[in-house]
């Protein structure tokens, strides 16, 4: 992974550069004096994490984060400053950073905080990775039952989870569990979950959450809905629950991902 380091003190930049990076797989690809400089790296570099002062003369941290993550919404930003006032820290977590040092600190407490940075980074793209194959995987299964016969040589296996999966595509924006499943369809719910992720490679709670973050995602384009009701809206209504779940997901809270779709920092 690369970092870029960002201070308008020469004498910081430095010592930050020459810590033990490669020990730990990152590389330096860039070092910058202010928000404008950075931004000229970042648009070639393309860095995975940014470790920068939020006090700098042209473009400040702040700004600089805003403008990095329309670039790169994943990238994770630690914010390095001796401005002890709450207010900074605070709007620099809203804006989506990943954590925030005050100076003086120590180069294991640096080098500890962007390791959790790059667990975090290396996370999300395992999850990417998972969501984009349940979608095939699910996309799969509505195609073979359109086109599969309706004949007795038919998988008997597949007939059954077909037909799960159409009730769970009617059903999957209410309250909906395997006991409803089993009440439904006359089986053990342990068996049913079990020929769902022996046919689609995904278990039946993965399916049901997949598709409600998949709405979710849609309801929060929508400024007028709130949060607690697009939360109802798909079947989760317990919205402490369903932030946790959506984090997990898209890696920002539900009304994080609400104001950078605002800014357009991201898209569906």
């Amino acid at each position: 992974m690369k970092i870029l380091i960002v201070d308008d003190e020469l004498h910081i930049r430095q010592g930050l550069e020459h810590l033990d990076w490669r020990s730990m797989g990152l590389k330096v690809c860039g070092t910058a004096k202010n928000g404008q400089e950075a931004m000229e790296i970042a648009k070639h570099q393309n860095p995975d994490i940014i470790l920068s002062d939020i006090r700098m003369p042209n473009m400040d941290g702040l700004e600089l984060t805003e403008l990095l993550l329309q670039l790169n919404p994943h990238c994770a930003v630690i914010f390095l400053s001796g401005y002890r006032d709450f207010s900074y820290a605070r709007r620099a977590l809203v804006l989506g950073a990943f954590d925030y040092l005050l100076k003086p600190t120590n180069p294991e407490e640096i080098l500890s905080c962007c390791k959790r940075a790059m667990d975090r980074i290396n996370e999300t793209k395992t999850r990417n990775v998972s969501i984009v194959e349940m979608k095939y995987k699910i996309k799969e299964m509505e195609i073979k039952q359109d086109i599969s016969p309706d004949t007795p040589c038919a998988d008997h296996n597949q007939n059954k989870v077909n037909s799960i999966m159409e009730y769970i595509e009617e059903h999957y924006c209410k309250e909906l569990s395997l006991q409803d499943l089993s009440d439904n369809f006359h089986f053990n719910s342990i068996y049913i979950n079990r020929i769902i992720k022996k046919e689609t490679g995904y278990t039946f709670l993965e399916i049901v959450n997949n598709k409600r973050m998949n709405k979710a995602a849609e309801y929060l384009k929508m400024p007028d809905i709130k949060i607690a009701e697009v939360a109802d809206r798909i079947g989760i209504p317990d919205q402490r629950y369903f932030s946790q779940i959506f984090k997990k997901y898209y890696g920002y809270s539900p009304r994080q991902y609400r104001k950078l779709l605002l800014k357009k920092q991201i898209t569906l």
